[in-house]
């Protein structure tokens, strides 16, 4: 290696010491606004403010009295069967 490698070599690894985070700091997560295209009654929210959800958690409860309701789940399950095949 040249004296000019040595050197450029030098000057990063001090670079990434001196930038590198230390002590503590706060992970912040982008948020993610969920909108429906249909409205129904919501009958619970199960989720807790600014708490993470991972694939698979329940966000929402809609209200099975609702006569769109029964329209909308019929609609869902048949996009998620073709989804499926």
């Amino acid at each position: 290696m040249t004296n000019g490698t040595v050197l450029i070599l030098a000057v990063l690894l001090v670079m990434f010491n001196y930038l590198t985070p230390s002590g503590n700091f706060v992970v912040i997560a982008p948020v993610v606004e969920i909108a429906p295209n249909f409205s129904v009654q919501i009958a619970a929210i199960p989720v807790k403010p600014k708490s993470p959800a991972t694939t698979g958690t329940v966000l929402f409860q809609i209200d099975p009295r609702c006569s769109s309701t029964r329209w909308i789940s019929s609609k869902l399950r048949r996009r998620m069967r073709r989804e499926d095949q």
